[in-house]
């Protein structure tokens, strides 16, 4: 019995027709698979071509006119295509690969050197190695919405005592107004009673973030960019004149907005409410993840405080915070929340009367 060969479509991007030509006639002496192949000659072409077509696999010259050597490699990852890539190249610079792979290439050939059997093996592997990734990746979300359900179960096994300290002082303020009210006694308690149902309400909008948390799946066609951060967080730079900012270029971040603007938000007021000096919050990315970094130079984290910081509900003493205020508890374990869901890491590190900063690590999915 005959079986049809699989069919590849391949996308080559390059500008010479000699191997443009060479490509061509190598692909045709391919014997495992049907490659179907369509070539553009500048970066810009095969942008303006994915936006319709979605190939199995990109052939990639790094001496595009449009380009300067591995410029170009970096602007296609950030387009968030989800097709591996292969470098072909007739420069031997010995770095350039290893250069390439940390871009995101799947692999590198000279051109010198090019045949049918290594670029057959080449195409076969890459696109087997990216789908093994692809499932990795996914069976590792898999695992994220799994922690997620467990911190989830774990905050509803505690929940109870939450709630029946609010309502105990509501109903506490209540018994007094009915039975002692005077004017002053009035306002002391409707004070009281204010605090208690905003500690209900942010106890509800904690619920209902962890549990959309636990139900979520990353969608990767959706993206902030570095102009859409900065526009997030310049609130803080209006209300707060102590919030420096210091955005990289070309940040991209595959996160909701809110859920972004709402773990930013918890670490910035953290550090206001510790700090009488300015607060940086710093923003990086290399080819693997992107690095936050929100610092102060406050009073500091006691160290018997670091570990249960992210806890739940947690308060440190208020007579450390700035002008004796209290957070809600919830904040710090409302971004650790996030950052978690997303597949990413959150750490502290603090000294007493100098400081602290919160690091978070969020990769990047391609």
């Amino acid at each position: 019995m005959k079986h049809e060969r699989p069919t590849i479509q391949a996308l080559l991007v390059e500008d010479n027709p000699a191997h443009i030509f060479l490509v061509q006639n190598l692909v045709s002496d391919i014997i495992e698979f049907d490659l179907k192949l369509k070539a553009v000659e500048t970066l810009q072409d095969a942008i303006s071509l994915l936006e319709g077509y979605q190939p199995d696999i990109i052939l990639f010259d790094l001496g595009l006119p449009d380009t300067t050597t591995t410029t170009g490699l970096e602007r296609l990852q950030t387009l968030n295509i989800d097709i591996p890539v292969i470098v072909l190249t007739s420069n031997i610079e010995p770095n350039l690969p290893a250069l390439t792979f940390e871009i995101g290439a799947q692999d590198y050939l000279t051109k010198d050197n090019l045949t049918t059997e290594g670029l057959s093996r080449a195409i076969r592997y890459a696109v087997e190695r990216f789908a093994y990734q692809k499932a990795l990746i996914k069976a590792e979300r898999l695992q994220v919405q799994i922690e997620n359900q467990r911190l989830l179960h774990k905050l509803m096994a505690g929940i109870n005592h939450e709630f029946r300290t609010p309502i105990s002082v509501i109903q506490l303020a209540i018994d007094t107004i009915r039975n002692y009210a005077t004017p002053e006694i009035i306002e002391t308690r409707y004070e009281r009673i204010t605090t208690s149902l905003n500690q209900l309400i942010e106890i509800g909008k904690y619920i209902s973030l962890v549990t959309q948390l636990g139900l979520m799946e990353i969608d990767t066609n959706s993206a902030l960019f570095s102009d859409q951060i900065e526009e997030i967080l310049y609130i803080y730079c209006v209300h707060h004149d102590r919030v420096q900012l210091n955005i990289a270029d070309n940040i991209i971040t595959y996160m909701e907005e809110s859920h972004f603007q709402d773990m930013l938000s918890a670490l910035i007021d953290n550090a206001l409410l510790y700090s009488d000096d300015s607060v940086q919050v710093t923003i990086e990315q290399n080819q693997k993840q992107t690095t936050i970094a929100v610092q102060d130079s406050g009073i500091g984290i006691e160290k018997n405080d670091l570990d249960k910081i992210f806890l739940p509900f947690y308060k440190v003493s208020q007579s450390r915070t700035r002008l004796g205020k209290e957070g809600s508890g919830m904040g710090l374990s409302k971004a650790q929340a996030i950052v978690t869901a997303y597949g990413g890491k959150i750490a502290v590190t603090s000294d007493v009367g100098i400081g602290s900063e919160f690091m978070i690590t969020l990769p990047l999915y391609h």
